[in-house]
């Protein structure tokens, strides 16, 4: 059987920053979240990218900055494709890549 799964990764940075998740992972500045960064426009609670069946979405935590998907200022979107997330204005770009694993 397979089951879903995100990968959340810098667009520039470490490579040991990506995070493979079958679970909700919340992003944010703060240091009791799932990824965890710290950068202008970042919120201690921003993002959170969540699994609905096999299909993920991510949704903004009610930030002043904003979270964008491929450049676009959302509330909540479906991420079926590699896609940019980007935390605040001026925050950290993040790429998120569906995937599927073998359970």
């Amino acid at each position: 059987m397979k089951k879903s799964t995100i990968v959340v990764q810098p667009l520039e940075g470490p490579e040991s920053a990506t995070i493979r998740s079958t679970e909700p992972v919340v992003l944010g500045s703060d240091a009791s979240c799932d990824y965890s960064v710290e950068a202008p426009g970042v919120s201690k609670q921003h993002a959170e990218v969540y699994r609905v069946g096999d299909l993920w979405w991510v949704r903004d935590l009610g930030t002043d900055d904003g979270t964008y998907l491929d450049g676009d200022i959302i509330e909540a979107e479906p991420v079926s494709r590699k896609a940019v997330l980007e935390l605040g204005t001026g925050g950290i770009a993040l790429l998120l890549k569906p995937d599927v694993l073998d359970r």
